[in-house]
C-alpha cells in the first residue's frame, strides 16, 4: 500500500465514523480509583499487573493521575537509603538469575528499514500489548540485528489525518518526521546488569523499558517499570508469562 493508498483508505473510512465506533475494539482496563490515604502497597500491586495509572482522590483538593514512573522513582529514591539486607540481596541479582532471559528464543522486533505500519500490526498481534499494555518493540539494525531504537504506542502521539501516510515510511524516518528530531537510542542493559543498576538506568533516562541485549547489542530480553514494582509486592512475577509472545 503506498501513501497516497493509506491517506485516501483512512480519509474515507476511519475519520468518517463517530468516535463511539473506536469503544470495545479492544479489552479495556478499569482505571483503578484511590484515596490519598490508602498505603502505597495497594497501587503498587496495581501498577505491578501492568497497568500504567491510576486516579487518585484528594480531600479538598483536586484529583490527580499517579504513574508507574512516579512510583518508580520514590522506590529508587527509598532504595538508595535502604539498609535491610533482606531487601538489598534481591535487588543486587542479575536480570538474567530474574527469569528476564528466554533462552535460545530471539525477541520479536521490527528492522530499521520496515515500515512504521509494520511495526504497529505487529505489536498489536502480541499478546502482552492486550494483556498488560506493555507496547514497546526494539528496532534492529537490518545487517547486524543490534538494538537501535524503540517503537511503542506512545509514538503515535501527535499523529493527524495530515500524517497518517507516513505511516508507510521506514520506522526509523516515521519517528524522526512525528517528532521532529532524530530518533532516540534504545536504553539496553546486559543479562549481567543487577536489577539496581537497570532500575537506576531506568530511572535515570526517563524511559518506561530497557531491552536486555547480549555482547552484539542484539535484544534477548526487557526490563520494564512493572518488572520494577514486582519485586516489592505480593504478586509473583507472573506478568513475565505474558512476554512469552514477545520471544520467536
Amino acid at each position: 500500500m503506498t501513501q497516497q493508498q493509506l491517506e485516501t483508505a483512512i480519509d474515507r473510512s476511519v475519520f468518517k465514523q463517530p468516535v463511539s465506533s473506536l469503544i470495545g475494539k479492544r479489552g479495556e482496563k478499569q482505571l483503578w480509583k484511590f484515596d490519598e490515604k490508602e498505603d502505597i502497597n495497594k497501587i503498587a500491586e496495581y501498577f505491578s499487573n501492568g497497568l500504567h495509572r491510576a486516579l487518585i482522590t484528594r480531600e479538598g483538593k483536586k484529583n490527580c493521575f499517579l504513574s508507574q514512573s512516579d512510583l518508580t522513582k520514590h522506590l529508587c529514591a527509598a532504595l538508595s537509603e535502604e539498609k535491610d539486607p533482606n531487601i538489598l540481596t534481591p535487588i543486587t541479582q542479575s536480570l538474567a538469575t530474574l527469569g528476564h532471559i528466554k533462552q535460545g528464543r530471539s525477541v520479536v522486533s521490527v528492522k530499521l528499514s520496515e515500515t512504521a505500519l509494520t511495526g504497529f500490526r505487529r505489536l498489536l498481534n502480541w499478546r502482552s500489548f492486550k494483556d498488560w499494555n506493555l507496547a514497546s518493540l526494539p528496532i534492529i539494525d537490518d545487517k547486524n540485528g543490534s538494538v537501535v531504537g524503540n517503537l511503542s504506542e506512545s509514538d503515535l502521539r501527535g499523529m493527524t489525518k495530515d500524517l497518517l501516510g507516513t505511516l508507510t515510511l521506514p520506522v526509523g524516518e516515521y519517528l524522526e518526521k512525528l517528532h521532529g528530531k532524530k530518533m532516540r537510542q534504545a536504553v539496553t542493559v546486559t543479562a549481567d546488569t543487577t536489577f539496581s543498576a537497570a532500575l537506576d538506568k531506568v530511572v535515570k533516562e526517563k524511559v518506561h523499558r530497557a531491552w536486555i541485549v547480549d555482547a552484539k547489542g542484539n535484544p534477548i530480553g526487557t526490563f520494564s517499570l512493572s518488572d520494577v514494582i514486582s519485586q516489592f509486592t505480593n504478586f509473583a512475577w507472573s506478568h513475565l508469562e505474558a512476554f512469552d509472545d514477545l520471544f520467536e
